[in-house]
């Protein structure tokens, strides 16, 4: 009896013994970029600078998930009446993308990207999380590339269509982003 436990010991422990741990694909974005188009006209502007970060963990290198976040301090210009309406906005969002050179070193990833967050609007001057004029629903949907040089630091270019679902405001706009990677 235990010589036919021996190796099936032997195959258990050969097998554990080369088994990789599974880890995800961790990359922290900052970025800036600008939101340009869409109904953005309608509020008296376009092609408004925005700045942000977004930080994705991907399974396998192929699928994962993104939580992206951006701040854009004049999204309407002030008037003599009225501050400048600050926007930000927080998705979720689902990522696929097929790593060209694999997931270590040097590569390329090409990617799309969409997801659900909130979009946040407000006017005061003085405090940014103070009298909020909009709290709004909102979706977004694009693509990008991501370009590695090493094991950790790299480049990302970004597009993506953004639209809130809440009316009076129904916002919608694409924003361009491109922000250097740092891979973990």
């Amino acid at each position: 009896m235990k010589v036919k436990l021996l190796p099936v010991l032997a195959a258990v422990f050969f097998i554990t013994a080369s088994a990789v741990p599974a880890r995800a694909d961790v990359t922290l974005t900052p970025f800036l970029g600008g939101l340009f188009g869409g109904n953005l006209s309608d509020f008296g502007n376009n092609g408004k600078t925005t700045y942000g970060a977004s930080i994705t963990a991907m399974g396998k290198g192929i699928i994962g998930g993104e939580f992206d976040f951006s701040w854009t301090p004049e999204l309407v210009s002030a008037t003599a009446f009225h501050n400048n309406v600050r926007e930000a906005n927080m998705t979720g969002n689902l990522i696929v993308g097929i790593p060209i050179g694999g997931t270590h070193g040097a590569s390329v990833r090409p990617y799309v990207v969409g997801g659900v967050g909130l979009l946040r609007a407000t006017e005061k001057e003085s405090d940014f999380l103070d009298r909020v004029h909009s709290n709004d629903f909102v979706w977004d949907a694009g693509g990008g590339i991501m370009g590695t040089f090493s094991t950790h630091f790299g480049l990302r270019g970004d597009l993506r269509y953004f639209q809130s679902t809440n009316s009076p405001n129904n916002y919608k706009f694409w924003r361009g982003t491109g922000g250097l990677v740092i891979k973990f």
